[in-house]
């Protein structure tokens, strides 16, 4: 049985050059596993992407070396790789890129039989991807076109926000998560409208179902055995001290014909600095399951970024409650630099979270508190000499234990999920940032 690896995007001070790294549950570290896009003599951007899937039973590692020019669509040289948990590198299978795809930004993933999804944040397509097949082909399932708030005129660009995955009455779904917004360039902000929970049968690629959601839509987790999906959102770009009432959880009930919000939990207005929803992770404990909740937002000079976890029972935060800690003050960290880089990834009883540029693991046999959550690695641990400033990326690449079924579903139904950087400038500073790299850029 291998350790739970989860593998990091670092990048150096400006955003021009990466390398992925890993770190293990046991802390051990093996810096630049891919430093290169494929087998050429070029370095991986200063944006590197990865993201897991496993497929027959095995782990594989989607690591993409993406590019970005502000107001357009990115590109990016893609390579699937096996991940080992060794100082030998990974081995590379295929090398693509977009152009072959026909995506560059993947913000999810999940397989299903033969075939790899992939939601892409820049084009608000999914692809799938022919896993058995040498030349892995891509066809286009489906394309999301803008959906604003009925009686809003205005022309909205659709981001693939994340994707997920569910069976219901033996038909397999995929969740896909859009996000609706403007980039206005003189001001350098962003305007958003609703975002839109879109249910699509994967063998004909038709939406059987939308459902709106509140604007700025940051995740999506699905509760594979109880069939409920949590959606995080801001409502809005994210603000010093957080959003306020705007930020929302929102319960989308999946087992029923027609999915819907069946609960909604708001943002505190005090303390200030509660943070913005941005993400939900659920692990069993013995015969308990525990959802853990994730907020954050940045201080009021943006100088820092603080983090919020919360563990409730997922009853209770099925049916819109918090129980017990509804208080906010389970767990609360501030980390700086800014760098808003954020990730709560279970791996059995094992909770991997990503605060800024650290790499922690959480003890989920306990209550949540700042003695259980471990530091693992950092970017300037999980770095080289010169590529060691923020954590861009990460994802759990080598799962610890090899499950027959989750959430009922048989192994060969997998979902992944890896989050990005967000980070929010003052309009001064945004326009440099935005110039430099995606990563950087305001979601």
């Amino acid at each position: 049985m291998s350790n739970s690896t989860l593998a990091c995007g670092v990048v150096n001070s400006g955003y021009s050059q990466g390398v992925v790294s890993t770190v293990d549950s046991s802390g051990t570290i093996y810096t630049g596993v891919v430093t290169k896009e494929g087998n050429t003599s070029t370095n991986l951007s200063g944006d590197p992407i990865v993201n897991h899937f496993k497929y027959n039973g095995a782990d594989y590692a989607l690591i993409a070396s993406y590019r970005y020019t502000t107001g357009s669509v990115g590109t990016a040289m893609f390579g699937i790789y096996t991940p080992s948990d060794s100082s030998s590198g990974w081995t590379l299978v295929v090398e693509k890129s977009s152009t072959d795809w026909g995506f560059s930004n993947p913000y999810g993933l999940v397989v299903i039989g033969t075939k790899l999804y992939v939601s892409d944040y820049d084009s608000g397509k999914i692809t799938a991807v022919d896993l058995s097949s040498s030349s892995y082909p891509a066809t286009t399932l489906y394309t999301q076109s803008s959906s604003p708030t009925p009686g809003d005129t205005k022309t909205y660009t659709v981001h693939g926000n994340g994707l997920d995955y569910y069976v219901f009455r033996g038909t397999t779904y995929l969740t896909a998560l859009y996000g609706q917004s403007i980039y206005d360039s003189t001001t350098y902000s962003y305007t958003y409208t609703r975002s839109l929970l879109v249910i699509i049968d994967p063998t004909s690629g038709t939406a059987t179902a939308t459902v709106a959601i509140n604007p700025n839509a940051l995740s999506v987790t699905v509760d594979h055995t109880n069939l409920y999906a949590y959606v995080s959102s801001s409502g809005a770009a994210q603000q010093a001290g957080g959003n306020g009432a705007s930020s929302k959880l929102q319960v989308v009930k999946l087992n029923q014909s027609t999915p819907a919000v069946t609960a909604t939990l708001t943002g505190m207005t005090s303390p200030s600095t509660f943070g913005d929803f941005v993400d939900v992770a659920f692990v069993t404990v013995g015969t308990t399951s525990y959802a853990y909740v994730l907020l954050a937002n940045y201080n009021s000079s943006y100088s820092s970024y603080t983090y919020r976890i919360i563990r409730t029972l997922t009853s209770d935060l099925q049916s819109g409650s918090f129980g017990s800690t509804s208080d906010y003050s389970s767990y609360i960290t501030t980390v700086s630099p800014f760098a808003a880089t954020w990730l709560l990834a279970p791996d059995g009883t094992h909770l991997w979270f990503v605060s800024g540029n650290y790499a922690n693991m959480i003890n989920t046999s306990s209550a949540i508190s700042a003695s259980v959550i471990t530091e693992k690695g950092s970017a300037s641990t999980l770095g080289t000499s010169t590529i060691n400033t923020y954590l861009n990326t990460a994802s759990v690449v080598i799962e610890q234990t090899t499950t027959l079924l989750k959430g009922g579903v048989p192994a060969a139904v997998s979902a992944s999920r890896s989050k990005r950087a967000i980070r929010l400038l003052p309009p001064d500073k945004l326009k440099e940032v935005l110039d430099q790299t995606a990563a950087a850029k305001e979601k």
